[in-house]
């Protein structure tokens, strides 16, 4: 019974009860981003940074993902049925790694002729959709992961975008694309313009701190020995 403790004391450790909003940035502005295609026709992925304070993180090395929303700016019924991917990714450096896909929702095209602000999100809030490593080196102070999103409309005149924000929570103000058919990273970037907005996103993360995944297992199996040691 004892070791049956011990492991269910384990489980929930790593389990979700405590999911929670862990980032929001969701000031809107007057912008929206459209990041287009790939030189083969691929959708581009674009991608935000995530940074969470280490007062929040309490320097744990990974972040489960348990609920991400975002926010598209749409032009009415111009604006087509289409799908949003939703993707995670990890840094080095200033570089975007390859992004993982973290799940996709199908939208309706618009209706009217003005333009309005969509609210998408994709998980639960408890069941674990992701666990991504956090980098402590991008932002002083701060653990961060990338989050991002593709269109399937990728025409020139695409009338849908990623909503721009500005706070909340704190943001490195850059962005980044990822290429799919070349298989690398553009940016970081910002808008152009003088007095320009900054490259953030309406993001919204819910989720949980934890140890690198396997990590809990082994100090469950050490307490395990422990137990039959001291039998």
């Amino acid at each position: 019974m004892r070791v049956a403790m011990t492991v269910a004391a384990f489980a929930a450790m790593a389990g979700v009860a405590n999911a929670a909003v862990v980032y929001t940035n969701t000031t809107q502005t007057g912008s929206r981003y459209q990041p287009g295609a790939d030189i083969g026709g691929t959708p581009n992925i674009v991608i935000d940074d995530v940074p969470f304070p280490v007062g929040m993180t309490g320097g744990a090395t990974h972040v489960e993902i348990t609920k991400m929303t975002i926010a598209l700016r749409r032009q009415g019924a111009s604006s087509p049925a289409q799908t949003v991917n939703f993707y995670t990714t990890t840094f080095t450096a200033t570089a975007i790694n390859a992004p993982s896909l973290l799940g996709s929702i199908n939208i309706p095209v618009g209706t009217g002729t003005a333009f309005f602000t969509d609210i998408h999100s994709i998980g639960d809030g408890s069941t674990v959709m992701a666990t991504v490593p956090l980098d402590y080196a991008l932002i002083a102070g701060f653990g961060t992961i990338g989050a991002g999103i593709s269109f399937s409309d990728t025409a020139a005149t695409a009338t849908t975008g990623w909503r721009v924000t500005s706070g909340p929570d704190a943001n490195a103000n850059a962005g980044w694309l990822w290429l799919p058919d070349q298989a690398s990273q553009f940016g970081p970037f910002t808008f152009s313009g003088t007095g320009a907005p900054s490259v953030t996103f309406y993001i919204v993360i819910e989720g949980n701190f934890v140890p690198a995944p396997g990590s809990l297992a082994l100090v469950g199996l050490g307490g395990l020995v422990a137990l039959r040691r001291r039998r």
